[in-house]
């Protein structure tokens, strides 16, 4: 067998990594003597060896480029092309998935650069230079978790530009709810059942606040905005950040000046009137009564000079601060008790006069504020 012929054999053998006195074996069955045996074996690991410092820049710099290219985009998908389609619902997967998709492709990425150097090329053909990709992920944990809050968030803003875009106002009912408490805290989540534009039926469930929570019940109906473009985006019109955010209203509770414009004629309550003021008022025509289920006040004309404006006690007690701020006077011995009135206090400007009465409500207080002008 002509020597080429040996030492690309020999050299196959040692890339299939045989071990030494396997390949020895075989160059004796060839009639080679232990020292011939050891100048093949040694010619063919150097010939291994210059083909590797001759092939390996380049590979390795293929690697780096195609795994950093990857990694730049999948960041490019995930931060500005996936948040454009339906995802919404499943954000926080889609989220993780991207975290994975960046962080294995940049450490793979990181791995490799510089190893196209000749230092590092001469170290990775004696094996001096082992990949360790255990450690490197290690130190890849806080850079993911950073990128998991980023890519998070820029979901939650192009959600809710979307949503902003192509909002459409509707009715929905709630159908089930839970409240789970773990060390953390309380989560609690309701289920909204509403019909699109399309005649479609969507169920999606929205987080609520503990406290908003006990407010819901079973079949009751609710305001909302949902997308046109992507149906499963939807929000809660009683929450309100999201009544700001969504609505052309000030979001607020009803002031002293409120009630003075209605009395003088300067502001004829309307539902599209006071929803510019708090978004949720509806009329019972039957009774004369404007209500709002979102701020539990109430609003009705006891004649044509006197209107009456039921609310909580801690926006009654703002209230009462306004009447102070604009001038009103307390009036000392016009105040009033029976079984169940806490307290009551009377005001008068130069104009009118303010009644403002505490009572017990369903173990709630409740107050009513009687405005008229003198």
């Amino acid at each position: 067998m002509k020597r080429k012929d040996l030492l690309a054999e020999i050299t196959k053998r040692i890339k299939r990594n045989e071990y030494s006195y396997q390949i020895k074996k075989y160059l004796g069955s060839k009639g080679l003597s232990e020292a011939q045996q050891d100048e093949i074996l040694a010619e063919a690991k150097k010939n291994i060896k210059d083909e590797k410092l001759q092939k390996l820049p380049a590979r390795n710099k293929m690697i780096f480029a195609i795994f950093l290219s990857l990694a730049v985009l999948s960041f490019v998908f995930f931060m500005f092309i996936l948040p454009e389609y339906d995802i919404y619902g499943v954000t926080i997967i889609m989220a993780v998935v991207g975290v994975i998709f960046v962080t294995i492709f940049t450490v793979i990425a990181l791995t490799y650069l510089n190893r196209w150097k000749p230092e590092k090329v001469a170290m990775e053909v004696e094996d001096k230079l082992p990949v360790d990709y255990t450690s490197s992920f290690a130190i890849a944990i806080i850079p993911a978790i950073v990128l998991f809050f980023i890519l998070s968030a820029r979901f939650d803003a192009v959600e809710e530009r979307i949503l902003a875009e192509t909002q459409v106002r509707t009715e929905g009912i709630i159908i089930s709810g839970i409240s789970t408490t773990s060390g953390t805290g309380t989560y609690s989540t309701i289920v909204v059942r509403y019909t699109t534009k399309n005649g479609k039926t969507k169920e999606v469930q929205a987080e609520v606040g503990n406290s908003e929570f006990n407010r819901y019940y079973q079949d009751q109906r609710v305001n909302i905005i949902y997308s046109s473009k992507y149906p499963s985006i939807m929000r809660l019109l009683t929450q309100e950040d999201n009544i700001r955010q969504f609505t052309d209203t000030e979001e607020r509770n009803l002031l002293p000046e409120d009630l003075e414009a209605i009395l003088t004629g300067d502001f004829i309550p309307s539902v599209t009137g006071l929803n510019k003021i708090s978004f949720g008022w509806r009329e019972d025509v039957s009774s004369g009564v404007w209500y709002n289920e979102n701020k539990d006040a109430a609003l009705k004309f006891i004649d044509d000079k006197e209107i009456a404006y039921m609310c909580d006690y801690i926006s009654a007690d703002n209230f009462v601060k306004a009447l102070m701020e604009k001038g009103y006077k307390k009036v000392e011995g016009g105040e009033k008790r029976t079984v169940t009135m806490i307290q009551s206090q009377y005001y008068e400007s130069d104009e009118f006069v303010a009644f403002v009465e505490t009572t017990m409500k369903s173990n709630d207080l409740a107050t009513i504020i009687q405005m008229a002008r003198k």
